[in-house]
């Protein structure tokens, strides 16, 4: 009876410690898209949206494409089912307005420098109302105004700009320009 009574309250004691009945503690992993993930030190796997894996304990690494990636560090209390939707990158989408912007300045100055002044006009239009936060294309455009001796309209973009930036040298040159030109036709 002694003998059992100590097995019991050796089993007992184990039981409330965790001893030997703990268990590593699961979670099922599912993509909200496509990515690749790297679990531990492992090459890394594709893993198509609707995916699920099962992870324990082991450090992942996940990523895609086009958005920021997430390192997860599974704990025992992590959540039993977990959903992984990954956030855009910014930083992918900045890129490629720039890439765009920087290209689709190139095609102005080129039609600019080849006397096709009305058409760089059209193209810097388009500019401003893809980029309206971007002011130098109000610049531009009233470059190419003044090349296209339309002197008025280049002023009126000028002095609002100058409003905005009374201390930028080449918004200021600029509208100098207009007026030296005006008083010499």
């Amino acid at each position: 009876m002694r003998k059992i009574l100590i097995l019991l309250i050796l089993i007992m004691s184990m039981i409330m410690l965790g001893g030997c009945f703990s268990s590593k503690s699961t979670s099922i992993i599912e993509f909200m898209h496509d990515v690749d993930v790297q679990i531990g030190s492992k090459a890394s796997e594709h893993h198509p949206e609707g995916d699920n894996i099962e992870i324990s304990d082991t450090p992942i690494l996940i990523s895609a494409k086009g958005h920021d990636s997430l390192y997860l560090v599974p704990h025992t209390n992590s959540p039993k089912s977990i959903q992984i939707r990954l956030k855009p990158s910014v930083k992918v989408d900045l890129e490629e307005k720039l890439d765009d912007a920087f290209f689709k300045i190139n095609e102005v100055f080129s039609l600019m420098s080849t006397g096709k002044n009305k058409e760089a006009i059209a193209k810097i239009t388009v500019l401003e109302q893809t980029y309206q936060e971007v002011t130098y294309f109000r610049f531009l455009k009233a470059s190419c105004l003044i090349l296209n001796k339309e002197f008025a309209k280049a002023k009126t973009i000028l002095e609002e700009l100058n409003r905005f930036y009374p201390e930028n040298i080449q918004i200021n040159e600029l509208y100098e320009t207009i007026l030296n030109l005006q008083t010499t036709r």
